[in-house]
């Protein structure tokens, strides 16, 4: 019977984290020459207050995009939403439902006939799994 030969290079946990460790200084170190490129395109080409902007050269064109994030605060919209004409306050903000995790656990311990009727209205998603290596002293 033909076995499988052994992997005699397999690198160790030291030698995966030190590699991972110098690639992710090289990824910083690209990011940094990026946003120092970025930036020096910026002060040549522009933006506008809100909203892209583009020009073009012999070779490229650049679109420069200046987003504008805007958080609204609840208590206040809610308080405001009643004063409003009603065409304006249907329209004018979004109510969004999210979750308090803290409570949606708890009730799958405390509470488990609450916690699946709820689950039914709840999509979880997994995220991307992360990797954090430090060195020793």
């Amino acid at each position: 019977m033909n076995q499988p030969a052994l992997a005699t290079n397999t690198p160790s946990l030291d030698d995966l984290c030190a590699h991972l460790i110098n690639e992710k200084t090289k990824l910083e170190n690209i990011q940094s020459n990026v946003r120092a490129a970025e930036k020096a395109i910026i002060a040549m080409v522009g933006t506008r207050t809100e909203g892209s902007f583009s020009v073009e050269c012999d070779h490229f064109k650049v679109t420069t995009t200046q987003p504008i994030r805007r958080t609204v605060d609840k208590k206040l919209a809610q308080d405001l939403h009643q004063s409003l004409p009603k065409d304006i306050a249907e329209s004018i903000f979004d109510w969004k439902l999210s979750l308090s995790t803290k409570v949606y656990k708890d009730l799958e311990k405390y509470q488990p006939q609450t916690h699946a009727a709820i689950a039914r209205a709840v999509t979880a998603k997994p995220g991307k799994v992360s990797v954090r290596v430090e060195a020793l002293a």
